[in-house]
């Protein structure tokens, strides 16, 4: 359909055609600026995008480079050499304290922390690791795994003979791809395996080449004045204390590492391991002797010049608070609270620590053996709640302390029980020894 000629078109004058005609030539402009706009805008955020991306990817890099870093940082070796004095090195997750004329390096592979010792002695105290791998102690051929714990490792001079005893917690020993656990009150060394810590003198005694055994298979005549055997190497040994004038006591066999067999034998004890005069140095009864001698009960000797006689009469007069009974003799008992220490928490764990203690102190008259014991009860329940046997175990150790000497020592442990009891004859008698001079 052709429309010309049937629709009028009103004619335009120049002026509104002059306006039709910029409105066209903007337009065009627009038209023509807007193509070669678009691709800018674009371009501009395709390099924004590149940009950020760029900033992301040196971000990630350097993040990333800063863990390789620490972890190489952690795994560079420290290598300790103490010469005359006792060093501490405080590594973070652990302490480590080193004897005199010891050497060791601590790496950190795989995220647990290595502890390689030439020789010497090291005691840690390592905090729970939760998640984390474990921390080992190596020496010689022998690991020691922890994961929370305080004990010590002596290497002597690094020629084989090893020595661990744990005050707290529990550590794995594998020696020869044979593992033993070793719990808090208890001590291993090549030779002799695991052992009751206080047949081995406590966390500080001797070690295990000047430590005394006696051999069960067939025992070897001693001259009349030794009071220790030698140890055999060839066949297993049980652990003794120093023998006291009456045959048969003295002794003190770690039951939980003997053979079924030995359970309930009665050991025949030759007449020559016997010394043939009294021993010196004893004490007071009910164990009131220092270190770790005779046991069973003595008769007191008092110095008539002693100044401190008085108060320590009435030391011994106070009641002391006795140990679990499990029906067996002292050596037997001990073996029993060490499982009840290993196998339960809480009040049992409780109990069975102080009744170690307590009999040491009273009936083997060991008490450095019995202030070691309750040294570990104190560190084992320093936090948390208060046994019932908490505060016997703060009047045993003054009685153990103050029987011995009153010294700064005794009036620390004195001044320690009068401040956290109060209103009983043993606390006024805890704040007279606070008062002496």
């Amino acid at each position: 359909m052709k429309l010309v000629g049937r629709i009028p078109v009103e004619p335009l004058d120049d002026e509104r055609m002059t306006n039709i005609e910029r409105r066209i030539v903007a337009g065009a402009a627009d038209a023509a600026v807007r193509p070669a706009q678009a691709p800018r805008r674009h371009v501009g955020f395709a390099m924004a995008a590149l940009a950020a991306l760029i900033t992301g990817v040196i971000g990630w890099q350097l993040g990333g480079g800063t863990e390789p870093a620490t972890v190489a940082g952690d795994s560079l070796p420290i290598k300790i050499n103490t010469e005359a004095e006792r060093a501490t090195l405080d590594i973070g997750d652990a302490v480590i304290q080193s004897d005199p004329d010891t050497a060791f390096v601590v790496t950190r592979p795989a995220g647990g922390v290595l502890v390689a010792m030439t020789r010497g002695k090291v005691e840690l105290e390592v905090g729970k690791r939760g998640d984390r791998a474990a921390l080992v102690v190596r020496a010689g051929d022998t690991d020691v795994i922890v994961v929370g714990t305080h004990f010590s490792v002596d290497y002597g001079d690094g020629t084989g003979e090893v020595d661990v005893r744990v005050t707290e917690g529990v550590v794995k020993v594998v020696r020869q791809q044979q593992e033993v656990r070793v719990a808090a009150g208890q001590a291993w060394q090549s030779r002799r395996g695991r052992l009751a810590l206080a047949d081995v003198g406590g966390p500080d005694g001797p070690r295990a080449a000047t430590q005394a055994g006696t051999e069960l298979r067939a025992p070897r005549p001693q001259p009349a004045d030794t009071t220790d055997g030698a140890t055999d190497p060839t066949g297993p040994v049980a652990a003794i204390a120093p023998a006291n004038t009456q045959r048969g006591s003295g002794f003190e066999i770690d039951m939980t590492t003997a053979p079924d067999l030995l359970h309930g034998r009665t050991s025949q004890v030759p007449d020559g391991r016997v010394p043939s005069g009294a021993r010196t140095g004893s004490g007071s009864s009910n164990g009131a002797t220092s270190g770790s001698g005779a046991m069973g009960p003595r008769t007191v000797t008092e110095d008539p010049k002693d100044p401190m006689r008085d108060i320590k009469k009435l030391i011994r007069g106070q009641h002391v608070e006795p140990a679990l009974d499990v029906g067996k003799i002292a050596a037997q008992a001990i073996g029993e609270y060490h499982t009840i220490i290993r196998e339960q928490d809480g009040e049992a764990e409780s109990r069975a620590f102080y009744s170690i203690a307590v009999t040491q102190h009273l009936q083997l008259g060991r008490n450095a053996d019995a202030l070691n014991t309750l040294d570990g009860y104190f560190r084992r329940f320093a936090q948390g709640k208060r046994y019932s046997d908490y505060q016997p175990a703060l009047w045993l150790r003054v009685r153990v302390l103050c029987l011995q000497k009153i010294d700064d020592r005794c009036r620390a442990a004195a001044y320690r029980y009068s401040h956290e009891v109060s209103g009983t004859p043993a606390a006024a008698i805890a704040e007279r020894i606070t008062l002496t001079e």
